[in-house]
């Protein structure tokens, strides 16, 4: 961690004061990688030299390091090419390369190792004990199945997952099968969702479940493998987000077609199942929804999970092609936890979400924190189009205390990004990813980008390892006051007397130290050349290990 330089040289501003005071409530975070920005580019990450590395997951572990896995490629494709190169790459919180993680934090799944030839990698799981599930499909000409590697904290394969940490997985008597979707339940064992077909074989669709050493359930369904009855007149259903619930049930939102002889009809929907496949018909109708159409629309699920706050209510969030409008844009419905819409959220449980633009190469992304949804994507689908941040209230309302004068935050590195994942540190810190050029002249090349957003006044500058700190409000001693402040700041409870005196310092909400020097009982401290905002200030004697800290903020 970085070390606070005390320094002896006189109560004073020390460095010209950051503008961050002016911005809005969130702002990018000058403490994290390069400015706020972390660009993976080769080398450091993995030895494989490629010029596309296509971000597919962005997830954050409980020790919120950032793990980004995706498609990588020596040839420049900003979609990223089926096959070939896999990656899982893990950094630390603060955005560096976490090297206790496979090679310098990268580990590459080439095509042939460890099994057959891997098509696609799209769902990765971060499991308790911080391994990892990583699953898709391979093929050994012409079959296609499932597959799912299990990768231990340290980036080796797990030998007791599988064979050699690989686990094959056939649902069906078909040469083909597509893996949609993956849960995990809290027992360990894990839930895939995708469709079997051939060319002379009916499409269909299953859920299966494996154990927690790879092998399928045969407590699951039949030997592992469940195929539902959702009421529709055909199998023909597609299973596009997932979300396993604490009870080990879990949610599916999918879509139904029915072919007739002159159109194709669809049906987007919602169902509920228990925790071993069955249909729970206490929810919507018979277990399940149907989500609201308008303007003969046709939706897309690009988000791979559902979003449940903690009262139970349900946010599906997806996109409509507009329909006969021909006007795109994100949608989220909104259910409780019976399946009933949320009537007075937007037009009967389905909201709009303005200044959000999809296609087959830009996607959204959606997650709650706290009560409010966070949505994420691009307002263009142009070269160079401005990445959108927002943030809804619980009644799908734009939230304005999320920034200023409306609930958007938007800029470009003007470096063809791509950003759309969404992930959350424990201390609310906003993760935004997704894919970009390491600068407007690598025109020929797609590496992973993240940002990180703070909230104004709740990162505290980091201090020396060999130290404790203490927040002023958690002990008696000392008194620091007033707070809010305007041009004088007082602290009581330094012994008079003392050998040494204490140093004080403030920092301002980017971690920019704004005042240095030294104090001595009784003294006041003349802030009156600081701007208004927040401030960290800290408080310690020469030869003491104690740190004092406390939040102030200055009118």
């Amino acid at each position: 961690m970085k070390s606070i330089l005390l320094l002896c040289i006189g109560l004073g501003l020390t460095a010209s004061f950051s503008q961050a005071q002016n911005q809005n409530p969130y702002f990018l975070d000058s403490n994290f990688a390069d400015g706020g920005v972390a660009v993976g580019t080769n080398p450091p990450w993995g030895t494989l030299q490629y010029r596309t590395y296509n971000v597919r997951t962005m997830t954050i572990g409980a020790d919120d390091k950032i793990v980004f896995s995706g498609n990588q490629s020596p040839l420049f494709s900003p979609l990223g090419i089926s096959g070939g190169h896999y990656a899982i790459t893990r950094m630390k919180a603060d955005g560096t390369m976490d090297s206790s993680f496979a090679v310098n934090g990268h580990k590459v799944f080439s095509s042939g190792d460890n099994g057959n030839p891997i098509l696609t990698m799209n769902f990765l799981k971060i499991l308790p004990d911080n391994k990892m599930l990583y699953a898709g499909s391979q093929a050994s000409n012409p079959i296609e199945r499932y597959v799912v590697f299990k990768v231990n904290a340290d980036g080796s394969f797990d030998n007791t997952f599988g064979t050699n940490g690989r686990a094959v997985i056939s649902v069906g008597p078909a040469m083909w099968s597509n893996l949609q979707n993956m849960g995990v339940q809290n027992t360990g064992k894990i839930l895939l969702f995708g469709s079997n077909s051939g060319p002379q074989t009916p499409f269909t669709t299953s859920i299966s479940r494996l154990n927690t050493n790879g092998a399928l359930d045969n407590s699951f369904g039949t030997n592992g493998v469940l195929i539902p009855n959702l009421g529709f007149n055909t199998n023909n259903v597609r299973y596009w987000m997932v979300k396993v619930l604490g009870d080990n049930s879990f949610l599916v939102a999918g879509t139904h077609t029915e072919a007739t002889t002159t159109t194709e009809i669809t049906h987007d929907f919602i169902a509920k199942f228990d925790a071993d496949g069955i249909l729970q018909t206490n929810f919507g109708t018979n277990g399940k929804v149907i989500l609201p159409l308008i303007n003969n629309e046709r939706l897309s699920f690009q988000n791979k999970e559902i979003d449940v706050d903690n009262n139970g209510n349900i946010y599906v969030n997806c996109a409509t092609n507009g329909g006969s409008t021909g006007v795109s844009s994100v949608l989220v419905y909104k259910l409780n936890s019976t399946g009933v819409f949320e009537n007075s959220y937007g037009q009967n449980g389905r909201l709009t979400v303005p200044n959000i633009k999809f296609s087959s190469w830009y996607g959204y992304d959606a997650l709650l924190q706290g009560d409010k949804l966070l949505l994420a994507g691009m307002t263009d689908t142009g070269m160079n189009a401005p990445y959108s941040l927002q943030r809804l209230n619980a009644d799908g309302t734009p939230d304005l205390t999320f920034a200023n004068p409306t609930n958007e935050l938007t800029a470009t590195r003007e470096t063809y990004d791509h950003l759309y994942h969404l992930g959350l540190q424990t201390n609310n810190s906003i993760m935004l990813g997704g894919n970009g050029k390491p600068g407007s002249k690598a025109a020929d090349s797609i590496f992973p980008v993240v940002l990180r957003f703070m909230e104004l006044g709740t990162v505290q500058p980091p201090v020396d390892t060999g130290t404790s700190v203490v927040n002023i409000k958690d002990q008696s001693q000392i008194k620091v006051y007033p707070n809010p402040m305007r041009d004088l700041l007082y602290i009581e409870g330094i012994k008079e007397g003392i050998k040494e005196d204490f140093s004080v310092q403030l920092f301002d909400i980017c971690g920019k130290l704004m005042l240095n020097g030294n104090i001595k009982a009784t003294q006041a401290i003349d802030c009156s050349q600081l701007p208004a905002g927040a401030y960290w200030l800290y408080l310690k004697a020469a030869n003491s290990p104690t740190v004092y800290s406390h939040k102030i903020v200055k009118q």
